[in-house]
């Protein structure tokens, strides 16, 4: 038996969902569970509208809720003892945020959309007593946990002794790569982030992140403008 744990329905854009109905569940990790598993989930979530640069949740908050992007764009970041903003990540339709909060009880991240999004909202002690539950879940969570870890490690090798043209190209295919998994066109599409968003992650001056991108953009690996980017993907691999 389990038991939903209520929201606060004092936030009226929440509402309820149906995850066996729901046209992004192949690019959740719903899509690995069986329909009893689903319809136990789904009286656990709530679905959250995020406006363009509204918080999931802040540095510091309680951690009690993991957040799945079921449609568009966040940002993760960390803020140092100066106050300043260390991006750490972008996130989109699939993925999961919340999860370094699980540690210390407290989220250590931040998590704002870069666009109007969509988050579907689950309380953690809801998805831990259904784990026990359902076995299956459980394995999801895991495999969640552990493509998470896997992420990082990429990201953290992303972010070593590449030259900036480098990273910059690695970068940009990288999200082409997760675009193609999602079914999203991987070699023409908008950027999300801004050059000085791309520039934080990346641990680079804005500047030069603007030359590399001329650079790549005379080199024919990649055609730029403004915001929208096509990408040889061929000669990038």
């Amino acid at each position: 038996m389990h038991f939903p744990i209520p929201f606060n329905h004092s936030t009226s854009t929440q509402s309820a969902v149906s995850c066996t109905t729901c046209a992004r569940q192949t690019q959740c990790f719903a899509q690995e569970l069986d329909t009893d598993v689903l319809l136990s989930l789904a009286e656990n979530i709530r679905q959250r509208p995020l406006a363009r640069g509204t918080f999931a949740y802040r540095s510091g908050d309680a951690f009690n809720t993991l957040y799945f992007i079921q449609e568009g764009f966040c940002k993760k970041a960390l803020i140092d003892d100066a106050g300043q903003e260390c991006i750490v990540g972008f996130s989109m339709a699939g993925d999961v945020l919340g999860l370094d909060g699980c540690a210390e009880g407290c989220y250590t991240s931040q998590a704002v959309a870069l666009q109007d999004s969509v988050v579907c909202e689950i309380p953690f002690t809801s998805l831990l007593a259904l784990s026990f539950t359902f076995p299956s879940l459980q394995q999801s969570l895991h495999r969640i946990m552990s493509r998470e870890i896997a992420h990082n490690q990429k990201s953290m090798l992303l972010l070593g002794s590449l030259p900036a043209e480098e990273k910059l190209l690695a970068f940009l295919y990288g999200l082409a790569q997760q675009f193609a998994v999602r079914g999203i066109a991987a070699d023409a599409f908008d950027l999300p982030m801004s050059r000085e968003e791309i520039a934080g992650f990346l641990g680079l001056q804005m500047e030069t992140v603007s030359r590399a991108f001329t650079k790549l953009h005379a080199e024919g690996l990649i055609n730029v403008q403004r915001r929208h980017i096509r990408i040889d993907t061929a000669r990038a691999a």
